[in-house]
């Protein structure tokens, strides 16, 4: 990785850390008043995560609609190797791939589809039933852990790659639930 993709790498993650102490922020000084607007909120949400599970589930195709062409020199240094789904078929990625009934699949990507189907069922219930404020406090556990995870963390695991990708998005769902049921933060 070039020096100017790490110092974009660490800006992205420093941000991130900023919007979840905002985020927190938000929740804390936010009234205890309804918002007309949460339906809205929660389908912008659940189109949001129906997309993340296309392009997790199709990453080539995303990809070729986006224009986007990805760089594989950082990657492996043997160029004779084929990829796998979008990783390498070779040793430095072995714990971002497992196999199931025969075929290999990405631990991340795996993740974040389990992560977004969990936020699209948390959000279907609490349009239905409601929730309680645990669920902020909840949310912003699972996308610190998931921060940290990417950040300093970095166990070479694959369950917990797993639970990590799983963990960002749906944590995400109950932030904007915890944010929703709290208060007119969202009120224009």
């Amino acid at each position: 990785m070039s020096h100017y993709e790490n110092i974009y790498l660490t800006s992205l993650i420093i941000l991130s850390f900023i919007g979840l102490f905002f985020l927190f922020l938000m929740y804390i000084y936010s009234p205890p008043v309804g918002t007309p607007f949460k339906i809205v909120f929660i389908f912008i949400f659940l189109f949001i995560c129906f997309l993340g599970i296309l392009a997790a589930i199709y990453p080539s195709q995303c990809l070729r609609i986006l224009k986007i062409e990805t760089v594989k020199e950082y990657r492996c240094q043997d160029k004779s190797l084929k990829n796998v789904g979008h990783h390498p078929n070779c040793g430095k990625f072995h714990d971002h791939t497992f196999m199931y009934l025969g075929k290999k699949y990405c631990v991340g990507c795996t993740g974040l589809v389990t992560g977004a189907i969990l936020a699209i069922l948390t959000c279907i219930m609490y349009m239905i039933y409601g929730t309680t404020g645990l669920f902020f406090y909840l949310g912003v556990l699972m996308v610190l852990f998931s921060l940290l995870q990417v950040t300093f963390l970095k166990i070479g695991n694959y369950m917990v790659r797993f639970l990590s990708n799983m963990g960002l998005v749906w944590g995400s769902s109950l932030i904007l639930i915890g944010l929703l049921s709290k208060g007119n933060i969202f009120e224009i």
